[in-house]
């Protein structure tokens, strides 16, 4: 809305005039280049005349020898186009789209020149949502307009908003509102707090709606309660633990600690499981253990299974339920508010930050809007798998949400006749 694409395809062209400039502007794929390359096709032959467009490489030569390149980035392989290329100029248009930040720090290695005369840098523009590492590196660390330092690189967040673009938001014929304006308040809430009020911290596509006010507790539950043990086993991708307690007057869930570990054999991934709970004085308690029935299989033709291995450390699991649909609908019939307690029935402690990064991070499926997107996303340093929100997924479907007896009961006494409909049955 502020003309943020245009800004970068002339950004661009500040040293067209160097023989030695290379300039790169990148879209997540193929087609997402198309307006962009038609813009510059408008543009680029008034500001350098002369300038050529070759379609098959999708480059711009320039009098000078300097070119201007349209590329895309979107799977790890597509790297690859670009290794051992010099840019002096790079931008990565709508970056919020790159589900991770390893595109945009490779190329940063790909940012030199040979000509002293040419400052290299890099550009981004972004609509808040999309991948969670574009706020936490670009908004989150400084107020907008300040410039900060991060590897002793410098970073800045330029803002920009529909009044910044007087083209697009010029009053109607009668000196109302105008069209493009009206455009955007029409719009669902999340997305029009997002593209015109500029909000980072609302996203359309979250699949769990977590609050850390409202779904996080500093308290550890007592050992009376109801205990669970959920695991998720994994060798290269991370073996996840969450243990957690029912509160049996009300059926609350409160997980209270996680544990993620990576490379771990599964006898070795036991014994730290194991001394987890006897530092934690809880070596003793009888925990409900449920993991993914797939790990019950044998490791090799006549070894031991996992779950073996586990067994001669004195954990017996029994197996998951790994129902998707049914397991998400758990976590968000927990996460949302009781009407009679005025809490969530599901709270997670302040000390599992992994697990309250995954919650927060996950994103909605597009293609099955019930199920969360499976592919890796980067968070907060962090390369999610999901492993923690599996094991969660396993531990409320062994304790499916139904209402306890003192609820029924209260159910019972908020009818509008109260108990007087039920006298009649005890005279």
């Amino acid at each position: 809305m502020g003309g943020k694409s245009y800004a970068v395809l002339i950004d661009a062209l500040r040293y067209c005039h160097k023989e030695m400039y290379r300039g790169l502007i990148i879209r997540k794929s193929s087609p997402m280049l198309k307006e962009l390359i038609g813009v510059s096709r408008s543009l680029y032959p008034k500001a350098f005349p002369g300038a050529k467009y070759n379609k098959s490489e999708n480059v711009w030569y320039f009098p000078s020898g300097a070119t201007i390149e349209f590329g895309y980035l979107d799977k790890e392989e597509d790297v690859e186009r670009y290794q051992g290329l010099p840019y002096s100029y790079i931008a990565f248009d709508e970056v919020q789209h790159q589900r991770s930040p390893d595109g945009f720090i490779y190329l940063m290695s790909r940012l030199r020149s040979a000509d002293p005369e040419i400052t290299c840098y890099m550009r981004c523009t972004a609509n808040p949502g999309g991948a969670p590492w574009v706020k936490e590196m670009f908004i989150d660390p400084a107020e907008p307009n300040v410039t900060f330092e991060r590897n002793g690189l410098t970073y800045k967040f330029i803002p920009a908003s529909l009044t910044d673009n007087p083209y697009l938001d010029t009053p109607d014929e009668e000196g109302g509102m105008s069209p493009y304006r009206k455009m955007l308040m029409a719009l669902p809430e999340v997305e029009r707090k997002q593209l015109l009020d500029g909000d980072w911290a609302i996203d359309k596509d979250t699949a769990f709606v977590f609050n850390r006010a409202i779904h996080t507790t500093d308290e550890i539950p007592p050992l009376h309660w109801s205990h669970v043990c959920a695991m998720d086993y994994g060798y290269n991708d991370p073996a996840a633990v969450l243990w957690a307690a029912v509160d049996p007057a009300t059926g609350q869930c409160v997980v209270y600690r996680e544990l993620e570990l990576i490379k771990h054999y599964a006898l070795d991934w036991g014994k730290e499981i194991r001394k987890t709970e006897r530092e934690n004085y809880e070596d003793m308690i009888n925990f409900d253990r449920i993991i993914d029935w797939s790990l019950f299989k044998i490791t090799g033709h006549t070894g031991p299974s996992i779950r073996e291995d586990l067994f001669k450390l004195g954990i017996a699991p029994r197996p998951a339920d790994r129902s998707r649909e049914a397991g998400w609908n758990q976590v968000h019939t927990r996460l949302a508010i009781n009407e009679h307690t005025e809490e969530p029935m599901l709270l997670i402690h302040s000390s599992c930050e992994k697990l309250i990064d995954q919650l927060e991070s996950a994103k909605i499926d597009e293609k099955k809007p019930d199920d969360i997107d499976q592919r890796r996303l980067s968070s907060k340093g962090r390369v999610h798998h999901w492993d923690l929100l599996d094991a969660l997924r396993y531990l409320l479907m062994s304790r499916p949400q139904q209402s306890s007896f003192n609820q029924r009961s209260l159910d019972i006494k908020l009818e509008s006749n109260g108990f007087d409909k039920y006298r009649s049955y005890f005279k």
